[in-house]
């Protein structure tokens, strides 16, 4: 399959630890085709892999033409010439058939390094040094995130799919300190779960439009410790960016439209991440706006 992909994006600011500013404000998520992406404000450089694997068991395998009631559903064409569903990373992408139930679980691991002020590229002398303009005492210099994602479907009409995500991280950052002392900080643990509706508007042969919502729930840990040259035996409160969870109630609303003729299908998908409030420890990470487009010949 080749995927055509297109987005744009705009968060607010949050505020943020003297030990990252450095890196930035801003950081998302961005599942696509197999492919973990993370797209960072302040970051020079990134890394990313995504690795899925998936397994869907329900009733649509025993009854094929009731999850299309125009010929049509999550699967695509019975010939198989296409498959007419978003890449496979997006998640959820499509409705599923009546009694359709599947499970997945997702590995994504991402990797960042580089330090900016805007567009300008810095290095770590200029931001440790103390006569510089910036005269930090320490500075991030790689950091690396883990996510294993267990997600539910259930279908229990044509007209309604419930889907919940769970996801454990595991984060570390490698800094050093103006004295040249390197150390690692790390934390882990249980994210913000989300619960989501879907529901197609039209579902016809050639041509879906469904809509989805979701809302995240602050249940990953917003006060992660550890130690560091600076708190010696006793551990400290770690940088947002450190955090497990958001700490916020968010709304996550999604439309996606697509559809398969012959042997070629399309998709797009317009989504966002809205916060709703500012968490306990007094920031909130910038909303999150995304557009998808994806294109299937086969």
């Amino acid at each position: 399959m080749l995927s055509f992909i297109s987005r744009s994006s705009h968060g607010e600011g949050a505020e943020c630890s003297p030990t990252i500013t450095a890196i930035g404000a801003n950081h998302f998520w961005i599942l696509d085709a197999g492919t973990f992406l993370c797209l960072a404000h302040m970051m020079k450089t990134l890394l990313t892999v995504m690795i899925t694997w998936a397994l869907c068991v329900g009733s649509a395998l025993a009854e094929p033409h009731s999850q299309h009631a125009g010929g049509h559903g999550h699967g695509g064409h019975s010939n198989g010439a296409v498959t007419d569903q978003a890449p496979i990373g997006l998640g959820g992408g499509r409705s599923h058939g009546a009694g359709s139930l599947m499970f997945a679980l997702r590995y994504g691991v991402m990797g960042m390094s580089g330090l900016q002020d805007g567009t300008q590229s810095l290095s770590e002398a200029e931001l440790l040094d103390p006569n510089g303009s910036y005269q930090y005492r320490v500075v991030p210099r790689s950091m690396r995130t883990q996510m294993v994602m267990a997600s539910a479907m259930y279908s229990p009409s044509r007209y309604l799919t419930v889907s919940a995500m769970v996801p454990y991280v595991f984060k570390e950052m490698d800094m050093v300190t103006r004295m040249g002392q390197g150390f690692r900080t790390q934390s882990n643990g249980f994210g913000d779960v989300g619960l989501f509706l879907m529901s197609p508007l039209v579902d016809s042969k050639e041509f879906y439009l469904q809509v989805k919502l979701g809302l995240s729930f602050p249940s990953g840990s917003i006060n992660q410790q550890d130690r560091t040259p600076m708190s010696g035996a006793s551990e400290t409160q770690l940088p947002y960016l450190m955090q497990i969870g958001s700490g916020t109630w968010d709304l996550i609303p999604s439309v996606a439209i697509g559809g398969a003729k012959g042997s070629i299908a399309w998709g797009g998908r317009i989504a966002g991440v809205v916060r709703t409030s500012t968490n306990e420890n007094g920031y909130r990470f910038g909303n999150i706006y995304s557009i998808t487009g994806w294109g299937e010949w086969a």
